[in-house]
């Protein structure tokens, strides 16, 4: 989902140089997966009264796939470079069963 929602609503707008990083690591026996696009940033897709699903869909299905215990989570932030939105950074942390 944070990968379509970069797309579907980040890139509104935007006609030239959109970008998507996806990385994988693993620190300390959690995997991250990481999405970050260049896009318009939450604030400026936030003005068009679209609500967004995704983090509580995406928390959701980690619960389902991992257990009600997981410590798995979704963390999502405005990229901010000088005084300019930027894009969006999801982080996914799942914890690795050693």
């Amino acid at each position: 989902l944070a990968l379509e929602n970069a797309i579907e609503h980040g890139f509104t707008g935007k006609e030239k140089d959109a970008r998507v990083d996806i990385t994988f690591s693993i620190v300390d026996g959690e995997l991250y997966l990481t999405i970050i696009d260049n896009g318009v940033g939450m604030l400026a897709a936030k003005s068009t009264n679209h609500k967004s699903l995704a983090t509580k869909i995406t928390e959701d299905r980690l619960r389902i796939l991992l257990g009600n215990r997981s410590k798995a989570k979704v963390i999502i932030n405005d990229r901010i470079i000088g005084s300019q939105d930027s894009g969006v950074e999801v982080k996914m942390v799942v914890p690795i069963k050693q």
